[in-house]
């Protein structure tokens, strides 16, 4: 590129295209964030400035900590919300301040971590992202169009019935998966694509396969491209439009990459012989820390680079519109809400339904313990001896019902909460109808584990043989199981990894299981501790089933007691569990249901809470 040609870009830049052609601008962006414990800043960002216009495709290169993702999520309105920091500047899109209200309509974002459901094939995988990004107004048809020629574009037609797959289940290649992440983004229809590495984890050939499919999408769509990238092979270079060459957060160059290379040669950096150039820009514009002269040196070479950048706008540099960059307005989303929850309920549904493993494991857990317990504790007489196991028995299913559905179900959050930011980041959904899709679709696994445990039981153990008290026996298991998940979602939406929850969730329940009724007297708990009693799931349910199976039970009395037959209502009440009613009980379980369940939303809502910021 000639220096006219290169003055007459910068022109562009600080006056603004007037005819209406669809641009992304932005002006002395700068970001400052606090650094070390003594008030210290850190400068993220200096005085960037740039813009890339309709059809266009522009790279951000620079080597590690130069400032490539910063830059690329400040414009895609990702910034992270941080105490103390500072973002200045200018963006504007088509000359107008951005506006929250379409900007998630407008912009998709491909993450560098393309992590997606492994159980779903590539088709159904964009079909659900088209029903969700897509607005309702658009009939199912119509979706199912964008999702073909999304495939076709991408040339994933050879491998679109086929799962996602993961390092234990073999799915679609890397490249194939990196070209479904970028397809998840383009089935929204976006005026403005955001790419975070797409190159990463990619051979040279892949690479270009995909850089050339983007390329050719964004001219055909008039779409705006804006991506990080880091050394990209020669052929990949020649498809940008323009390179942003990135140094500690400073820019040392705007432009085309021939336009680049005179520059640097003009300041005594000439590409050697046979050398790529982005191999070249990185060895120029990245520090050296390996030695203090090395360093040195290069912090004098970029600072040179820098102020002959500078140098070379500013003759130019006419006054920029000065915007607000952020304006309060509302959200409209692209579904109703109910419709959110079915499209989510679906893809969790097949999600799970297709996990054959978890399924398999969980359901002969259950019938491994069917098989033992029924045989440890089986037709138990109405003697001491039977009493003793009713009661170990009673306590032991509310403990084993804890545990077995507290322990899976504490990792289901935490484990796909990468993706449920990705997409809430992209507007496709509310926070409460992701949720409770997600806790709908668990209930039917619960259910039928509870069932398939406590019905078979109730009878082997030989507990009443009376119908309303084994059907409130199934109710009391059934209304625990589902607190009991409850409870796990409460602290899955709380901890930010599974691995913590694995270690909350056991010395929740531990506490819990302390405070039933059975390990001690509650009566003669401490009153500095007896209040956990009354949060305590497996409290009241043991409570209800002890009350269920001794209440009018007829019991036999030992040698050296003074009758015959006894009531079991002594039993429930010599353990304190007598209060209260077993159906109350059932009543207070579903309150601390609803409970743990409002409180995990509340912190759903926070840990899966997209880093946004409009300013």
């Amino acid at each position: 590129m000639t220096e006219k040609s290169d003055k007459a870009e910068h022109t562009v830049l600080i006056s603004g295209n007037k005819s209406g052609t669809n641009e992304i601008r932005w002006k002395n962006l700068t970001y400052i964030v606090p650094y070390g414990k003594k008030g210290e800043t850190k400068t993220l960002l200096d005085n960037a400035s740039g813009y890339v216009r309709q059809g266009q495709v522009v790279a951000i290169m620079g080597g590690s900590g130069a400032g490539k993702s910063t830059l690329l999520n400040t414009l895609a309105g990702r910034i992270a919300e941080q105490k103390g920091s500072e973002l200045r500047g200018d963006i504007l899109l088509n000359g107008e301040p951005r506006n929250p209200s379409n900007w998630t309509n407008i912009c998709s974002y491909v993450e560098q971590d393309d992590l997606m459901f492994t159980n779903l094939s590539v088709e159904e995988t964009l079909t659900y992202a088209a029903k969700l990004r897509l607005p309702s107004s658009m009939s199912s048809k119509q979706k199912l169009d964008k999702v073909n020629e999304v495939i076709m574009q991408l040339n994933l037609n050879g491998c679109r019935k086929t799962w996602i797959g993961d390092s234990l289940r073999r799915g679609i290649s890397g490249g194939e998966r990196k070209r479904v992440a970028i397809g998840v983004e383009l089935v929204a229809n976006p005026s403005i694509l955001f790419l975070d590495e797409p190159t990463s984890g990619l051979d040279s050939a892949n690479a270009l396969g995909i850089l050339e499919t983007i390329k050719k999408i964004a001219v055909d769509r008039g779409m705006i491209v804006l991506m990080t990238i880091h050394q990209p092979r020669t052929e990949i270079l020649d498809l940008f439009d323009k390179v942003i060459l990135l140094s500690l957060g400073k820019t040392l160059w705007f432009g085309s990459t021939n336009s680049a290379l005179d520059h640097f040669e003009r300041h005594g950096h000439p590409l050697p012989p046979k050398t790529n150039p982005s191999d070249f820009f990185l060895d120029v514009i990245t520090i050296d820390r390996r030695t203090p002269e090395a360093e040195k040196a290069s912090s004098a070479t970029i600072d040179k680079l820098h102020k002959a950048y500078n140098e070379k706008i500013g003759s130019y540099n006419s006054p920029f519109p000065s915007q607000l960059l952020h304006i309060d307005s509302r959200y409209v989303w692209p579904l109703a809400w109910h419709q959110e929850f079915a499209v989510l309920l679906s893809r969790n549904m097949k999600d799970f339904s297709r996990n054959g493993a978890a399924i398999k494991a969980s359901l002969g857990q259950t019938f491994f313990l069917v098989i033992l317990m029924g045989f440890v504790f089986f037709q138990e007489a109405n003697d001491p001896a039977g009493v003793q196991s009713r009661i170990g028995f009673l306590f032991f299913i509310c403990i084993n019902q804890t545990f077995s559905v507290v322990m899976p179900n504490i990792s289901v959050l935490p484990t796909v909460r990468t993706i449920f930011k990705r997409e809430r980041a992209a507007g496709c959904y509310r926070a409460s109808s992701c949720y409770l899709a997600k806790l709908v679709s668990s209930i039917p696994m619960v259910c039928l584990n509870s069932l398939m445990m406590s019905t078979p039981l109730y009878w082997m153990v030989g507990l009443q043989n009376n119908v309303t008290r084994f059907f409130t026996f199934i109710l009391i298991i059934l209304v625990h199981s589902n607190t009991a998940m409850s409870l796990a979602y409460c602290i899955g939406s709380a901890v930010p990894t599974a691995q913590v929850g694995q270690i909350i969730g056991p010395l929740t329940v531990i506490i819990f299981n302390l405070f039933a009724g059975q390990l001690v007297n509650i009566g003669k708990i401490t009153w500095v501790f007896r209040w956990i009693q009354y949060i305590s799931l497996i409290s009241f349910s043991y409570k209800g089933l002890m009350q269920n199976e001794f209440k009018g039970l007829e019991l036999q009395c030992t040698g050296q007691m003074q009758c015959q037959t006894y009531m079991g209502d002594v039993i429930v009440s010599q353990y304190s569990l007598e209060e209260p009613s077993k159906y109350f009980c059932v009543l207070i379980n579903v309150g601390l249901a609803t409970m743990f369940l409002i409180l995990g939303y509340v912190f759903f809502q926070r840990t899966s809470r997209p880093m946004m910021r409009l300013k």
